[in-house]
């Protein structure tokens, strides 16, 4: 489920439009703090800002390449032919492959940060930030879907997609003919995960900081450990020679509790060992958690097989129903600081499905 903020130009406090997938509930011309509270209490929620299309370029492109990086490419020498002036330090977005096209938009790098600005400022952090006209369904030649916000539309046609004040929109029908109209509600929305999302590289989503407390308690006892032994190696020799053995004693119960299962060899060179070891353990546990979690919101992705290295990596061969699948899957690994890279060529299985071998790691 997912909660939608629509934004309004001009008016930094107050939201257009909002709604609320899990709760049924939305409203309009709402105040920005009322719209954080409610979003807050979403929850676990998928948080999607609409910025203002107004200034965006949408258009609906086929694009049959399937690495990422020559998709991008691609589009960007589309929209170059596409602007009517240049757009200064842009950022391009792809929608999700649908019949073998997808929406392309591009927007100043600045207005999206300065929107993130005054989202952060009421405590809220989007997972997906796209333009209002990308909330818009697909749809075929004969027909215009619309979203009507205010005295401002959103449009969507089988060529691309414009945000624009009523009276242009108005202007564009006459010159497009009769075509079918479809109103929609924001309840009618697409998916979070169909839409242009400009929340990369640098302005991605803000990830978690790790949990550490399970090795918190491991590091204290360890350099308790190591202050006692140190102390008793200061006070051995010394007419308290019994202490001092007392002192050992306890570093050694301490390094025990600290590292179960680890024999105590030699205590001084296995805390420093683990001194400057660093904390965090084996990446072969999130790395999966991820994967699982990515390919559980993916119907027709599976694995067919899976390989561990030392070095922190997971091999994996996976099939896909689509090259739009396969993108889908390594675009949200990428938003969840994992990145995937194709180890060969895509094939395909002969049933319609490809098989995709893919190095996974940390980013």
């Amino acid at each position: 489920m997912s909660f939608l903020l629509v934004l309004a130009p001009g008016d930094e406090a107050r939201i257009a439009m909002w709604f609320d997938q899990a709760s049924g509930e939305g409203g309009e011309n709402t105040p920005l703090e009322d719209v954080a509270r409610r979003c807050m209490a979403a929850g676990k929620a998928t948080v999607v800002a609409a910025l203002p299309g107004d200034a965006a370029i949408s258009r609906v492109m086929r694009l049959p390449m399937k690495r990422q990086r020559d998709v991008v490419r691609a589009a960007a020498l589309a929209l170059d032919d596409a602007q009517a002036e240049v757009i200064e330090d842009r950022l391009i977005a792809l929608g999700t492959e649908t019949d073998g096209r997808r929406l392309v938009t591009a927007l100043p790098r600045s207005s999206v940060a300065e929107w993130l600005e005054i989202l952060d400022a009421e405590g809220i952090d989007p997972d997906v930030v796209t333009v209002d006209h990308a909330l818009l369904p697909s749809t075929d030649e004969d027909e215009m879907v619309y979203l009507a916000l205010g005295g401002r539309e959103a449009v969507m046609t089988a060529e691309g997609a414009f945000t624009a004040d009523h009276g242009f929109v108005e202007h564009v029908r006459a010159l497009m003919g009769e075509r079918q109209e479809r109103r929609i509600a924001l309840a009618d929305a697409v998916d979070a995960n169909a839409v242009p999302n400009f929340r990369t590289g640098a302005l991605a989503k803000r990830k978690p900081l790790p949990n550490l407390r399970p090795f918190a308690s491991a590091a204290v006892l360890a350099l308790a450990a190591g202050i006692l032994f140190l102390v008793a190696t200061l006070t051995e020799g010394l007419r308290y020679r019994g202490a001092s053995q007392a002192l050992v004693a306890e570093a050694e119960a301490a390094f025990e509790r600290a590292f179960p299962g680890t024999p105590v060899v030699d205590l001084e060179r296995q805390i420093r060992s683990r001194r400057g070891r660093p904390s965090l353990q084996s990446t072969f546990l999130p790395l999966t958690a991820i994967v699982a979690e990515v390919i559980a919101d993916q119907n027709g992705t599976r694995i067919t097989n899976m390989t561990y290295q030392p070095e922190g990596e997971l091999t994996a061969e996976m099939t896909f129903r689509s090259i739009g699948d396969l993108e889908t899957f390594t675009a949200k690994l990428d938003g969840r600081g994992v990145i995937a890279e194709e180890r060969s060529a895509v094939r395909s299985d002969g049933d319609g499905a490809f098989i995709a071998q893919l190095t996974l790691r940390a980013s």
